[in-house]
């Protein structure tokens, strides 16, 4: 038969409260941190900052849209890019 040790802690309310207040902000600032992450990641790039960031030439943006290796979208008549695909390919690089 196993025998277990046991602990107890008494912990006054203030500082209970203290913990969790702690505990909770820190969750909610890691929460917040990665929203603002994933709407940086959403963002649109007209494509002479896309072409800046890849350090490519707009013709290579064309070129490489053709090819369906990065995809452009227009907003009205505008070409954009999504900053994710951007990273993408910053990453394989």
């Amino acid at each position: 038969m196993e025998k277990y040790n046991q602990i107890q802690y008494v912990i006054g309310k203030d500082d209970l409260e203290d913990i969790i207040n702690n505990i909770v902000d820190t969750r909610m600032q890691l929460f917040f941190e990665n929203k603002k992450k994933e709407a940086e990641a959403d963002l649109l790039i007209k494509p002479r900052d896309a072409a800046e960031q890849l350090g490519v030439n707009l013709t290579t943006l064309w070129r490489w849209h053709n090819e369906g290796y990065l995809t452009k979208i227009y907003i009205g008549n505008k070409p954009r890019y999504k900053q994710r695909d951007i990273d993408r390919i910053l990453h394989k690089l």
